[in-house]
């Protein structure tokens, strides 16, 4: 069974983590930036330290195979793991190669002072995202808490994460908002329902050009994956405001500065539209 050696050894305690990493490895299947998990590859069959260069991505790697119970020390001690538990090792790896293969290469587009390494139109978990944004870390993983936007002072920065089929098992009458693509550069979106535009929110989100203050988009179709996985978010990219209308909750239609592709626009569009 999955790391079978792993888990009955006393580093890891029985159990201990292998619901979690069981899950991450199934997360693997589902990822699409190849730089990243070909960055995990490495760092596993290597031996030596990871490269200063490296280690903000395998910091995010390891973020997607990892459960909520995480071994002391950080990451570091999280890959030490999968280096030295022989069954672990191996199954990553296959899991790795598996992936890879199905994964053409090719040139990614990242917004390294923005978003750290996360890549145009690739897809990660809300905790990679806020790790990559700068808030929390593989010691305290960050969350959203049920909120769909995040505010990062620091970075000048707004990040809005949607799901465009909501349920309303899943989300709240008040959190059930009407985001939908309108076309590949278009995107219409409702900010939360206390924003009105003469609100400090509402004014950063009008004139955040003029703050210099930067949308971000990430995007999903639903909360789950027909295999029972929660979906990834998809990286669209930054996005420029273009009008408004109403308030409590305000409706906006933002432009991406780089256009969705045809697969993801037919995802992301209402059936009713």
């Amino acid at each position: 069974s999955l790391m079978a050696e792993a888990v009955g050894t006393p580093d890891f305690g029985p159990g201990k983590y292998e619901k979690g990493l069981s899950l991450g490895l199934r997360q693997l299947l589902i990822a699409d930036d190849r730089d990243l998990l070909l960055a995990l590859k490495n760092a596993v069959q290597s031996e030596h330290q990871v490269a200063e260069s490296e280690q903000e991505t395998v910091l995010l790697a390891l973020a997607m195979v990892w459960g909520s119970q995480r071994p002391e020390g950080g990451w570091p001690a999280a890959l030490h793991l999968m280096r030295t538990h022989s069954g672990l090792r191996q199954d990553l790896l296959e899991v790795l190669d598996w992936r890879l293969d199905q994964l053409l290469p090719c040139k990614y587009r990242r917004f390294p002072a923005l978003t750290g390494q996360l890549a145009l139109h690739a897809c990660y978990s809300s905790e990679q995202i806020l790790i990559a944004l700068g808030l929390g870390g593989f010691d305290n993983p960050p969350s959203l808490d049920g909120v769909g936007v995040k505010h990062i002072s620091e970075r000048k920065a707004d990040a809005f994460f949607v799901t465009v089929n909501k349920s309303a098992k899943d989300f709240s009458p008040t959190t059930l908002y009407e985001d939908y693509a309108l076309t590949q550069e278009l995107f219409h979106w409702q900010s939360q329902a206390s924003t009105f535009p003469d609100s400090p929110v509402g004014q950063r989100y009008i004139n955040h050009s003029q703050l210099g203050y930067q949308p971000l988009l990430f995007v999903r179709s639903g909360k789950k994956l027909d295999n029972g996985l929660t979906e990834p978010f998809r990286y669209i990219g930054p996005v420029n405001y273009v009008r408004h209308e109403g308030a409590r909750p305000m409706s906006i239609v933002w432009r991406l500065q780089h256009p969705l592709r045809a697969r993801e626009l037919r995802a992301y569009q209402l059936e009713a539209i």
